[in-house]
């Protein structure tokens, strides 16, 4: 491991240009329906694309990315870190060479007015882990929406809970500021847990733009087994963001520029 205070434009230039498809993950209450998706689902965009991914902690009173990323830098072995300070704001940054992700975390709604536009010139693919209701409340919940293309909304299985991610999503849909995000819901937790028949259930969650279901990722035994049902459970996720971002995944250029890009 190494660490210095270069300049996040430095560690990544030169820019990358063309698009980007930046993912926000959200949940409709303070619970913990979302830990841990949103570093899942980077690692697993990064596998689809071949190409680096950014990964962002924008959720200040949950920390999800910093809580993962001893381990994630323990497992990569070859990664730098660095800081870049911005006014009375400083931003933490994780370059993991081998997982090819950049792994920043920013607690400071200034912050990421300034460093998020920045980010999409030089990644394909950025997923944020954001605060609760993002669109609503202050600080970074309040920003973060208009630099966001995807919202993912997760949300637990019971009643009371889906009715709530309805409540939410239906918000979002009539929030101007919203109107150029596309959201959709996923379900954590296993069917069984939701306390409702099977027909309640599906007429519950046919009332959400829902993509898929993701077992509780905390907690969670390691293993083969463990990998592959996540790997499984994911894929919607992968495919849509992917397929929607870019339909013919990134083009040998894309990941060159990238490449070039990436710090040696």
């Amino acid at each position: 491991m190494a660490s210095d205070s270069r300049s996040v434009r430095d560690a990544t230039a030169p820019r990358s240009s063309g698009g980007c498809v930046c993912v926000g993950i959200t949940n409709s209450g303070l619970n913990a329906d979302k830990r841990g998706v949103a570093v899942e689902l980077a690692r697993r965009v990064q596998t689809a694309v071949g190409a680096p991914v950014c990964l962002v902690g924008a959720d200040p009173t949950d920390r999800d990315v910093e809580r993962h990323l001893p381990h994630l830098e323990a497992t990569d072995g070859d990664y730098t870190r660095t800081e870049l300070s911005r006014g009375t704001h400083t931003l933490r940054i994780s370059f993991l060479r081998r997982h090819q992700l950049c792994a920043i975390t920013m607690s400071d709604r200034t912050v990421v007015h300034e460093v998020l536009p920045d980010l999409r010139d030089r990644f394909r693919y950025i997923v944020i882990d954001g605060p609760s209701r993002v669109g609503n409340g202050v600080g970074i919940a309040h920003v973060l929406l208009q630099h966001l293309d995807f919202l993912i909304v997760t949300t637990g299985s019971s009643a009371g809970e889906l009715a709530r991610a309805r409540a939410y999503v239906d918000l979002l849909a009539r929030t101007a500021a919203a109107s150029h995000v596309v959201v959709r819901a996923v379900i954590s937790g296993h069917r069984n847990e939701s306390g409702l028949s099977e027909p309640q259930l599906e007429q519950r969650i046919g009332t959400l733009p829902t993509i898929g279901w993701l077992p509780r990722l905390w907690g969670r035994t390691a293993g083969h087994r463990a990998t592959e049902e996540l790997d499984g459970a994911f894929r919607p996720l992968v495919d849509w963001i992917v397929s929607r971002g870019n339909p013919g995944h990134v083009t040998q250029r894309r990941i060159a520029i990238v490449a070039a890009a990436w710090p040696s």
